[in-house]
Formats: structure tokens, C-alpha cells, sequence
């Protein structure tokens, strides 16, 4: 325990939206509250021995009326972690792979 990793993963939705699954976590650390500002949070813990990695997916569908033009995915990343590689799909799209640096989405040119 003493050189483990905790991993606790938050993501902000639009409220109204409606969490399907949550992959690659412990499913009795999964839960869901209220947000800032009109969202619902989706998260989880884990404790992460050293030398291992984990993926995390997080499946929601985001509420009706919310339309490619009026939303906004914005990924942030805790300071003092090391580069985090991200992978957006939305509906049957190819999925996106980036990598998140200081704060910015980096896309991979693959």
C-alpha cells in the first residue's frame, strides 16, 4: 500500500444524463452526484499497485436536446501526473486518441 497509486477518476456530464457502465474499475467504487454548476458526476477509486496500469472507460448517454453544436468535452488532467493518453468515441465514430499534456489535448498523428 505504501507505494500504491489512488486513482480516483471524476468525470462532469450534463445533468439529466444517464450513466451505462463503468469498465476496468472495482464496480462497488463506482457512484454518481450531483455536480457544479447543472452536472451530474460520475466517479470511482482504485488503488493501483506499483507497475501497473489500468484503463478506465466510462459509457453515458448525455441527455436529449444536447446536439453536436451545443456541447463541449473538455478533459483535464491533475497536476503532477505524468502525460494521460485519452481516447474519445462518440456513438459508432472511430474513436479519437490523444494524449493529454500540461493541460492540453495533444492529438496523436497516427
Amino acid at each position: 500500500m505504501g507505494r500504491c497509486a489512488f486513482l480516483y477518476t471524476r468525470v462532469y456530464v450534463p445533468g439529466g444524463s444517464q450513466l451505462l457502465g463503468v469498465d476496468g474499475v472495482d464496480q462497488s467504487t463506482v457512484g454518481s452526484q450531483l455536480g457544479e454548476a447543472g452536472t451530474l458526476e460520475f466517479a470511482t477509486f482504485q488503488i493501483l499497485p506499483p507497475g501497473e496500469t489500468r484503463s478506465i472507460v466510462y459509457r453515458y448517454q448525455l441527455p436529449a436536446g444536447i446536439t453536436p453544436e451545443s456541447y463541449r468535452l473538455i478533459v483535464q488532467r491533475q497536476a503532477g501526473i505524468p502525460p494521460l493518453p485519452v481516447t474519445v468515441r462518440v456513438g459508432e465514430a472511430e474513436p479519437r486518441k490523444s494524449v493529454l499534456v500540461d493541460g492540453v489535448w495533444k492529438v496523436n498523428e497516427e
